[in-house]
Order: C-alpha cells, then structure tokens, then sequence
C-alpha cells in the first residue's frame, strides 16, 4: 500500500507484493483386526509468508513502513499434529473408543521489556505451549422387543491436561504476567510495592478463563425404535 499525494489532496494505492508458502507432509497408518481397530494421523507442515494478512498494509500506510521482503511464521503454523484413534469392543459387548492428540503450540511475537518500556521482539519467534488431549467413549446397546437402548458415558481430557486458551506474549505463560506485571499486585502499604504503591489486587491476574476444560465426564441414553 503506498500513499499518493496529489495537490492538497492523498490517496492511497494498493498493491499485491504479498507472498507466502506452505509445505507439509500427511502420513496415514490404519490396522485393521477383529477385536481392535486403531488409526494414526500425522502431519509436519511449515506456513511462512511477508504478512499475516491482506489489510495489515493498509495500517502501516502512514508510517512509511516498508513492506517486509522476508517470510516468517504466520500464526497459524502448526508444525507437528498428531492424531491417534483406538476402538474395540470390551467384555459383555461394551464398545470403547479412545481418541487422542497432540499439536505444536502457535507462534507469537513476544513482548519483551528493556527497563520500563515494552517492545516487540522478533515477528512470530516463540511458540505457545502444545496441544494434547486423550477422550474416552464407552458404549453398550441391549434390545428390548421392537427397540433398543443405548448406554454410555464420554470422557473428556482424560488426563485432566492443563491447554492455554489464550497467553501472555511475555512469558508464552496462561497464567504467569511476569514479573513487570506483578509489581503492582499487593497492598499499598506493603515494603515491596514500587514508588506509587501497589494498584492491583491479589487475583486481578487469577484468570483461570485463559486454560481449556478441565476433565469432563457426560452420560447418555438413547432409544431406537423400530
């Protein structure tokens, strides 16, 4: 995007110098038996490109900012993904099925701190903490006259595994602000508050919101009719 100054007057011209690429591989393992059934899912793909989005130009049309000529992660990227499903069928004809994943973290652009003033470090250079979940599904069917009856029960993040929603870019951490946050957390009249004292409480940063559920475990019954 550049900008055009005619007389008095501006405007913008737009355009396409934007490029990327994406390269990736996607392995598939099945086996097949009479009891037990299971399928691995694996894909290794690397997402770069100029800019993060089309408009992202549009902003920086009054800063003068040259377009990037370098490719960098996009935010998007995620390296590794990896998926393992398992079924079979138990004692007494209850069915389970267990499913399983793990995925690279996303990239970021860290904020890092040089005294008191914060500045962005290199585009998309650190990862988010990876994704990884196990759920387990039981079933078990049983007929009566012209209908049946279906039991079960579904386990959600078996492992009860603490995933980020969301993070923040100085520490890469759900939970954790860092140590430049945490300076204003505590009373005023505490001996370690900065000059000014101490502004926020103790759970202005207990943000559980920013992690995934917790394990969760539903039941169901279902009715066929004939």
């Amino acid at each position: 995007t550049e900008k055009k100054n005619f007389g008095v007057f501006s405007y913008n011209v737009f355009r396409n110098y934007d490029y990327g690429s994406a390269k990736g591989i996607d392995l598939n393992l099945e086996q097949r038996g009479r009891m037990v059934n299971t399928m691995l899912q694996y894909t290794y793909s690397i997402a770069k490109a100029n800019r993060s989005y089309d408009w992202e130009a549009y902003s920086k049309v009054n800063t003068g900012e040259p377009a990037p000529t370098q490719e960098h992660l996009q935010s998007y990227d995620r390296t590794h993904d990896i998926a393992l499903t398992l079924y079979s069928v138990l004692p007494f004809g209850v069915r389970m099925g267990i499913t399983s994943f793990y995925q690279s973290g996303y990239p970021y652009t860290p904020i890092v701190y040089s005294g008191n003033q914060a500045e962005e470090g290199e585009k998309n250079s650190e990862r988010s903490p990876s994704y990884k979940d196990m759920n387990i599904t039981f079933s078990k069917y049983m007929s009566f006259g012209d209908y049946k009856v279906s039991l079960g029960a579904s386990i959600y993040n078996v492992l009860n595994i603490q995933n980020a929603l969301d993070i923040y870019y100085t520490t890469g951490d759900p939970l954790n602000p860092g140590s430049k946050s945490l300076e204003n957390v505590g009373l005023p009249w505490e001996e370690d508050c900065p000059p000014g004292g101490c502004t926020l409480s103790n759970s202005y940063f207990d943000t559980p919101w920013r992690l995934m559920p917790q394990r969760q475990i539903n039941f169901h019954v279902k009715f066929e009719f004939n």
